[in-house]
């Protein structure tokens, strides 16, 4: 099923806090978006609503032009996959996904179990046994087998070692291929897994700084090295990321459309040309919200 998230105008308030501020998105069908920020940058605010946790304070949260919030009927449609203790919980895994099977119109219990054999995953021991690494893995194979239209990962995949994150990434890619459906991850592993995305949102203190697609990010992010006077003019009409002073020259990291003929005179002019990484262009993006908040506590 396509399932198309839009956010219009959209806001939340946790009293005073202003957490997200009058956002607009389209998640369209069957993409895999990654989502970044820093820490109180409004991710997870922006997902609670997409799975129904709470209601906007203002604008629309819809799925398929549907009002999400407390709509049953659009239920089964979103699973949200984020960290959580299982301290309490003393079910043993299988039948935990036995429960979830009853409750998930689209759930896959074969590809569940075929995904715990995968992960190395003991279905017969009690969650609240699980290591953090484990209740991830778990989390994912719910995740995953779940095959909701819409599908969220939220740092879900803390804790757990980078050959079996690899191994969710892999498995993640392999599933869109049988049962396109909307994957959002939210994540701080952006070079690990960049090769996933194919649409990318940046929030900065509850605002969308960036929305584009990764092909198109990964073009406007350029680093130009040399001569500070000309780099200055160089890069002067484009927003400026990052600038660091080398003796009598300067590195300015920039993000935009510059166009071939530019850069072609740049070099001519002795100026070094690079292609900035994609963890550099979302780290710089995000990098003045300490600073805001630095300066907020003054």
């Amino acid at each position: 099923m396509k399932a198309e998230l839009e956010f219009k105008q959209v806001n939340l308030h946790y009293g005073p806090v202003h957490a997200l501020k009058n956002i607009n998105l389209v998640f369209r069908p069957h993409k895999i978006y990654g989502l970044f920020g820093r820490n109180g940058a409004g991710k997870t605010s922006l997902l609670s609503l997409i799975a129904s946790f709470q209601k906007p304070s203002s604008g629309t949260v819809t799925l398929n032009e549907e009002t999400l919030f407390e709509n049953a009927r659009l239920t089964p449609f979103v699973y949200f996959v984020y960290p959580r203790s299982f301290e309490t919980d003393y079910h043993k895994a299988k039948r935990k996904l036995e429960i979830l099977a009853r409750h998930r119109v689209y759930f896959d219990m074969g590809y569940a179990l075929d995904l715990a054999d995968k992960f190395k995953l003991d279905l017969n021991s009690p969650v609240n046994t699980f290591s953090k690494g484990m209740a991830g893995i778990f989390q994912i194979i719910c995740g995953l087998a779940a095959r909701a239209p819409v599908t969220i990962f939220d740092e879900a995949y803390l804790g757990i070692d980078e050959p079996v994150r690899k191994l969710f990434y892999d498995e993640l890619l392999d599933e869109q291929t049988r049962l396109p459906r909307t994957f959002i991850l939210s994540t701080r592993f952006a070079s690990e897994m960049e090769h996933l995305l194919e649409e990318i949102i940046v929030l900065s203190e509850g605002k969308v700084v960036l929305h584009d697609d990764y092909t198109s990010i990964i073009s406007k992010g350029i680093s130009v090295t040399g001569d500070a006077e000309i780099v200055d003019a160089i890069t002067k009409p484009y927003e400026i990321l990052n600038e660091e002073r080398l003796g009598t020259g300067k590195s300015v990291a920039v993000y935009g459309e510059i166009p071939s003929e530019t850069l072609q005179q740049a070099r001519k002019s002795g100026l070094r040309i690079s292609t900035l990484r994609f963890q550099d262009v979302i780290t710089q993006l995000t990098k003045g919200e300490e600073h805001n908040e630095t300066e907020h506590r003054r």
